[in-house]
């Protein structure tokens, strides 16, 4: 595998698909001490240690493993659903919540009849899919490992952060200035009246066409804003090892990544975690590919 300073990129024609080599390696994963001393400064010690204490700084290593260069969108998505009739969480109601989790007046709401098909804002076929479930996302999965040759799952949570990261220690892949925000990722910015927003104006208010923005030095796109994105790893609120493997226990939280459109910037960061139960879903939530190397 070519390891060089070029990222390898292999097009999947059958099912209209980019992905991208991303090199074995080791890294720092979780958050810098610069960045703890910036997270307790911003919103003091006691919401830290709800909210970011579970970033420890630890280093990890990974395989070599292809990731899909752009987020799933509605177009492939919609062809699994035409393909088996399959209904997701949203449509079904699953867990005794109706609809999708939609954004209303900076108040997430559950909001029947809001689904992938219309997650409350309005989006192309291009836009990445939202409003899926971790179920969702593993019946995707399943269906498509029927279709092709290949062993297609989600990543884990650490070939996640690795890849996002593309070799950088900041908290951002663009580096410290978050004036660049915008360049990069569809987040919460001045452009559209969030409150404690990005310093700039990225053109979208919610979810943009998947590789609307500059990619990272591993020519992976969105990987930060845009949509959070499901891993194939259960939390562990103190890392212990559970971010290096996939569990397909449908009983146990699972870690989303990435921050979002609705993404502040203490929220959009490499290192930033959050987590949800299988079949939870919302607006600004979906997901990416990952597979192994072939032998």
């Amino acid at each position: 595998m070519n390891t060089g300073s070029a990222p390898v990129v292999r097009r999947e024609a059958r099912n209209d698909m980019e992905f991208v080599a991303i090199p074995q390696g080791c890294y720092r994963m979780g958050q810098s001490t610069e960045e703890r001393a910036a997270l307790v400064a911003e919103v003091g010690l006691s919401r830290y240690q709800d909210w970011y204490a579970d970033e420890r700084g630890h280093r990890v290593c990974v395989d070599g493993f292809w990731m899909a260069r752009h987020e799933l969108t509605r177009t492939q998505f919609r062809q699994f659903v035409n393909a088996t009739g399959y209904r997701t969480d949203a449509e079904k109601n699953t867990g005794g919540e109706t609809g999708c989790r939609v954004l209303e007046e900076d108040k997430w709401t559950w909001r029947a009849g809001q689904s992938w098909r219309d997650p409350g804002f309005p989006q192309s076929d291009r836009h990445p899919v939202v409003c899926v479930s971790w179920n969702d996302a593993t019946a995707y999965i399943e269906w498509l490992n029927g279709e092709t040759d290949r062993r297609y799952r989600l990543p884990t949570e650490a070939e996640w952060e690795y890849a996002a990261r593309g070799g950088t220690t900041t908290p951002r892949y663009w580096g410290m200035d978050d004036t660049q925000a915008c360049d990069y990722a569809s987040v919460a910015d001045r452009g559209h009246n969030w409150t404690n927003a990005f310093p700039c104006d990225d053109g979208h208010e919610h979810t943009a066409p998947v590789g609307t923005f500059a990619a990272n030095a591993y020519d992976l796109h969105d990987t930060l804003g845009n949509a959070y994105e499901w891993t194939c790893s259960s939390y562990a609120k103190n890392y212990d090892g559970s971010e290096n493997v996939c569990t397909s226990s449908a009983d146990e939280p699972h870690v989303i990544r990435g921050g979002s459109w609705n993404g502040k910037p203490r929220n959009v960061r490499a290192a930033a975690r959050i987590w949800q139960f299988p079949e939870k879903r919302n607006g600004s939530g979906g997901f990416r590919l990952a597979h192994d190397l072939e032998p």
